[in-house]
């Protein structure tokens, strides 16, 4: 999983090919941390997509800019662009459903 940037997130998430998925999260954040443990085995089984995370304390101007209303927060991108979003914890296999539906796109 690739911590996200001001500096990387558009090299990294923007211009990206295919599905991206990042988690917004704060590290006051308890389910925040269980999210970022979820997405460490979402990764390790749906290779066909890119994870990153951005933390929301550090980086506020991503935040704003993708008005996160809480944390945690999931956005998935394609090809660059926001094709869905979810705030609050989602189990494992939620995730690795919703990635499933997307990679068909």
């Amino acid at each position: 999983m690739v911590d996200l940037n001001w500096e990387n997130f558009k090299a990294e998430v923007l211009k990206s090919r295919g599905l991206f998925l990042v988690d917004f999260w704060s590290p006051v954040c308890s389910p925040c941390q269980k999210m970022s443990l979820i997405l460490d085995n979402v990764s390790q089984e749906v290779k066909e997509v890119k994870f990153g995370k951005v933390n929301i304390l550090e980086e506020p101007e991503i935040a704003r800019n993708y008005k996160i209303p809480a944390t945690p927060t999931i956005i998935i991108f394609k090809d660059g662009e926001v094709i869905e979003r979810a705030a609050g914890l989602r189990s494992e296999q939620v995730i690795i459903n919703k990635l499933n539906s997307l990679m068909g796109l």
